[in-house]
């Protein structure tokens, strides 16, 4: 293959996995946000619901159950997530790059390493 092709093609996968990695970003923010207001309008319900309930008017199953969902924690981390995705982008970089040389592939070596080192860490985070 033609070394301008391989490296077009490696910059062009690069641009790529960068554009999805800014996506996702701006998701996770999006979902951080509603959860939050989310969050700020079950506090305010559940204070009204066990308002309701202490005064009769209510189940008191209402302000329990909102409140458990409030004292929910998440199933995974933000930090869990984002050190797997750098993990995959660093794993999806090294596997389109066929090094020729040394510092090259020293280079690639640090980004292999780079990419366990969030593997574990996204591991660790379970």
């Amino acid at each position: 293959m033609n070394k301008a092709y391989d490296g077009r093609e490696t910059e062009a996968r690069l641009e790529n996995i960068k554009a999805q990695l800014d996506a996702v970003i701006e998701q996770r923010d999006a979902l951080a946000a509603w959860k939050h207001e989310a969050m700020r309008e079950l506090t305010a319900l559940q204070q009204v619901t066990h308002g309701l309930a202490h005064g009769g008017d209510m189940c008191w199953d209402y302000s329990r159950d909102a409140k458990a969902v409030m004292d929910r924690e998440p199933v995974t981390s933000l930090a869990r997530r984002d050190a797997r995705v750098k993990a995959e982008a660093l794993e999806d970089f090294a596997d389109c790059y066929d090094f020729e040389n040394e510092i090259e592939e020293h280079v690639l070596r640090h980004v292999r390493e780079a990419s366990e080192a969030h593997r574990q860490q996204a591991e660790s985070e379970a």
